[in-house]
């Protein structure tokens, strides 16, 4: 009897190895991912652009923000502990992190952006929450003088 994890000698017949595809770690795309040259990282870079940056408050984020020192638009998210427990705090951060990798991009010039949630984000179905993302990012795009 041959056990599913064993293979037989060769010439003795197919190995299930063989015959199962190898799967491709191909989830998510590489273009898809959110990179570490994406993200603000050090409390320095969140600091300097909370200090510093344009402010825009709304009803579900403030989201503040300076041009980029580098080419390329990084994103931090600022979360408050009053907002829940971790899963929720988590599900924010998430939201704005797939806004951003999905739109991110289409910014007219590169942007360092912090982006401090508020709990009525969670309220949101997901056609609003692109509305009101949309509407931020046409906001930065557009200067102010």
């Amino acid at each position: 009897m041959v056990f599913a994890n064993e293979c037989l000698p060769p010439g003795e017949g197919a190995c299930f190895l063989d015959v199962v595809p190898k799967a491709e770690p191909s989830f998510p795309p590489k273009s898809y991912r959110f990179l570490k040259s994406q993200r603000l990282l050090k409390s320095k870079e969140f600091a300097e652009v909370l200090k510093s940056g344009k402010r825009q408050r709304g009803a579900y984020f403030t989201a503040v923000w300076l041009p980029a020192l580098g080419g390329a638009s990084r994103l931090g998210v600022v979360v408050s502990r009053k907002l829940g427990k971790a899963n929720r705090r988590n599900r924010l951060k998430r939201i704005c992190r797939e806004w951003f990798r999905s739109y991110g991009r289409q910014m007219k010039e590169p942007l360092d952006l912090v982006i401090i949630p508020r709990a009525t984000l969670l309220e949101l179905d997901y056609e609003k929450r692109l509305q009101v993302f949309e509407i931020l990012r046409q906001q930065l795009g557009q200067d102010p003088h």
